[in-house]
């Protein structure tokens, strides 16, 4: 199964090559930092979905912290998707950086939102059900 992991995730090579190439013929600043948006959004991804995904004697995540690497997961790569289009529709400096750091604190409250939604909801369910 880990196999699928690593050709999933490597997939997100091929932009982070045209990410660095883009940089070093341009010097294009919103390249860099889409490249490391990348970076940790694969990070991210890999450490959460490696917890269900390895064999238990090769998971080096515990059970402790697999909610802060499904927040972490999701953040970044929900974020990356809205700086990506932000990216692709060549949105410049100024704009670019504000948007995008506007769109990933939307993006935080929302999955904190929802977190504590979903436990209040439980919280609610174990009143009623007492």
């Amino acid at each position: 199964m880990y196999y699928w992991l690593l050709i999933t995730h490597g997939v997100a090579l091929f932009p982070m090559g045209v990410f660095l190439w883009n940089w070093k013929r341009r010097k294009d600043t919103p390249s860099i930092f889409m490249l490391i948006k990348f970076i940790y959004g694969v990070t991210f991804s890999l450490l959460y979905h490696s917890h269900h995904s390895l064999p238990k004697e090769q998971v080096f995540t515990t059970d402790y912290d697999y909610d802060n690497w499904a927040l972490l997961d999701g953040y970044a790569c929900s974020s990356l998707i809205f700086t990506t289009l932000l990216y692709g529709l060549r949105v410049r400096e100024p704009q670019f950086y504000i948007t995008s750091f506007a769109i990933e604190n939307v993006v935080l409250v929302v999955y904190l939102w929802e977190i504590k939604v979903l436990l209040l909801h439980g919280i609610y369910l174990f009143v009623v059900l007492l």
